[in-house]
């Protein structure tokens, strides 16, 4: 069972951790998939790209929002709109019956995935006295390293 300290300190951080990994995951896959949802829609290749773009965009959008978003509403209802938010998009994009509907559904979901990429660093932030601290900087290099590998 785990004791009181880890599950008060660690596991949000854990859960902001896989929560950006899904994010990011979610960004590769999209990239890795183009030609076969081009095959499945029957449109160019072009096409599916320009909604990957869009993905991207709007997820660089909220990626500095984020920060106001925290600071505003607080860390913990912003990471489960952001988890919320995220997990819908892709739902509707796993949905999507043409390409338009795809688009719709991706920009949804980046626009959620921008909010989640930074929450783990705010988290570490707010509840580590510094970056230097062992599991922090564990944690950062780690997700940093799975992240950009």
């Amino acid at each position: 069972m785990l004791n009181k300290y880890f599950a008060s300190h660690h596991m949000p951080l854990l859960g902001a951790f896989i929560a950006s990994l899904a994010a990011i995951t979610s960004i590769t896959s999209i990239s890795a998939s183009v030609p076969s949802i081009a095959g499945v829609f029957s449109v160019f290749e072009q096409d599916v790209s320009a909604v990957t773009s869009y993905y991207l965009v709007t997820t660089i959008i909220t990626l500095p929002l984020t920060g106001v978003m925290v600071k505003h509403w607080g860390l913990l209802p912003v990471t489960r709109w952001a988890v919320i938010g995220f997990c819908l998009g892709n739902i509707l994009a796993l949905f999507a019956q043409n390409l338009e509907a795809l688009l719709v559904a991706r920009i949804f979901s980046g626009l959620f995935s921008g909010m989640l990429m930074p929450i783990p660093y705010i988290f570490i932030k707010q509840h580590c006295r510094s970056y230097q601290h062992n599991t922090c900087g564990r944690v950062i290099k780690f997700h940093t390293m799975t992240a950009f590998s």
